[in-house]
């Protein structure tokens, strides 16, 4: 909980499971807000990528499954 980047754990379907101090505090969400929410809404339209398709890399195999990802968020009040 003392890293100082953004940390999710999140289901196949992108259901959040575990957020860290550093997620709510940059996302200004707490963290009973945050787990339960799907990571897609959180990613900024703006974003390169999308959860969803690093998602289906994994669980294809085209990714392996514990390897990182970077997205870009949006925050509660929806700026980058």
């Amino acid at each position: 909980d003392n890293a100082s980047d953004i940390i999710f754990i999140h289901d196949t379907d992108g259901h959040l499971l575990f957020v860290n101090q550093a997620a709510t505090s940059f996302l200004g969400y707490s963290s009973d807000e945050l787990v339960g929410m799907n990571i897609s809404d959180l990613a900024s339209p703006s974003c390169p990528t999308t959860p969803e398709s690093e998602i289906c890399r994994r669980l294809t195999g085209e990714t392996p499954a514990d390897s990182f990802y970077e997205l870009v968020w949006k925050n509660k009040n929806g700026e980058d």
